[in-house]
């Protein structure tokens, strides 16, 4: 298994883990569906899946928490395409249409763009594990545990042009935040 150290936002300024390896497995559930969903559409002869072949429909009972993200690889910015129901609400808010330029982004922006970048270098699917500042109740925030899977999409199966993506939360008092 690979691991490198990378900033993972919202993680009250702590350094997360980024790992990787062939045979990934995902600790949570939700996130090891959509990951095997991610393994069961990639072509056996090519490193990742082209992102027309993957479906939200396929991963409707998790669909609140999955997240889509274009890659622009000639300006290094990014554009979130898609945000789960449950993610829009844990972040604060719905970040479909949202352009993350690392030209001009905020602090948090940056760590995103380093993350995401992360992920395109290694090219293999990713998790992050850390704890992060969320907003699971209106105006109550608290920091919970989450899983996040990231699956490169490729249009030609190699130049990754698209991330998708599952996060999942387990707070103390209730349990994972999913759609089933």
């Amino acid at each position: 298994m690979g691991k490198i150290k990378v900033p993972v936002p919202g993680a009250r300024g702590e350094t997360g883990t980024i790992e990787w390896e062939q045979d990934l497995v995902c600790k949570w559930q939700p996130t090891e569906r959509v990951l095997q969903y991610w393994r069961s559409i990639k072509p056996s002869n090519k490193p990742n899946p082209s992102p027309w072949a993957f479906d939200l429909l396929e991963l409707a009972p998790h669909l609140n928490n999955i997240f889509l993200v274009d890659c622009d690889r000639e300006d290094g910015s990014f554009r979130i395409r898609f945000v789960g129901p449950a993610l829009a609400v844990a972040h604060g808010g719905d970040g479909t249409g949202l352009v993350i330029d690392p030209k001009t982004e905020s602090k948090l922006g940056q760590l995103t763009v380093q993350l995401y970048n992360a992920v395109i270098d290694i090219g293999y699917p990713c998790i992050t594990r850390a704890r992060a500042l969320v907003t699971p109740r209106k105006g109550a925030r608290e920091f919970v545990d989450n899983e996040t899977i990231f699956l490169p999409l490729a249009e030609d199966h190699v130049k990754i042009t698209r991330i998708a993506g599952c996060q999942t939360f387990a707070f103390e008092d209730r349990p994972l935040v999913t759609s089933n």
